[in-house]
């Protein structure tokens, strides 16, 4: 056996399967059609953390956890925006997703 044959063997297993698409469940597309962005929330001040009867390291933590909170959440609406602004391409363009 040559070395090009060695090489070659399996090349025809190495093609790239095609994805398959899928049209999108009208359910589905009312549900991502009907998110709206629920009002920022400001981090949780009704309870003073400074007063609570627990360790500096826990309330630096608790505090932290509040900050990632509205930071998630930004993240997230941002996401469902992305989300509903290629639906609406897609709709508008081929009239199904």
């Amino acid at each position: 056996m040559a070395v090009d044959e060695v090489n070659n063997v399996g090349e025809e297993k190495k093609e790239e399967k095609k994805l398959r698409k899928w049209r999108m469940p009208q359910e589905q597309i009312d549900l991502i059609l009907s998110w709206s962005p629920e009002p920022a929330r400001p981090p949780r001040y009704d309870v003073d953390i400074g007063r609570l009867q627990i360790s500096d390291a826990l309330k630096e933590r608790l505090r932290r956890v509040d900050a990632d909170d509205a930071v998630a959440k930004r993240e997230m609406d941002r996401y469902h925006k992305e989300q509903q602004e290629w639906v609406k391409a897609e709709l508008a363009a081929h009239g199904y997703v």
